[in-house]
């Protein structure tokens, strides 16, 4: 059976291009735009691994982590760090 991956990033292009690659290499993905939809997945899917963006509104990367730390059935989920620096300035 295939891994899941549950990726959790507010920039929906990265989170596709993202999502595109790790099925290729044949995993199954879940998709959630901002925070509260990544704890909500998480809790339904028990995914293999997250990789969840830092910085998203509301609620941020981290804070879900300290929210899935919380319950017994998230907390041992692997989760993967990231986020996209963008100069607004250029």
């Amino acid at each position: 059976m295939p891994k899941t991956i549950l990726i959790a990033d507010d920039f929906v292009d990265y989170a596709k291009l993202l999502e595109g690659r790790l099925k290729v290499e044949g995993y199954l993905t879940v998709y959630a735009q901002d925070g509260e939809a990544a704890i909500a997945k998480a809790k339904d899917t028990k995914p293999d691994l997250m990789i969840l963006d830092i910085m998203m509104p509301n609620i941020s990367g981290t804070e879900v982590r300290v929210e899935l730390m919380k319950d017994p059935t998230t907390k041992d989920i692997p989760i993967i760090f990231i986020t996209i620096g963008i100069d607004v300035e250029n």
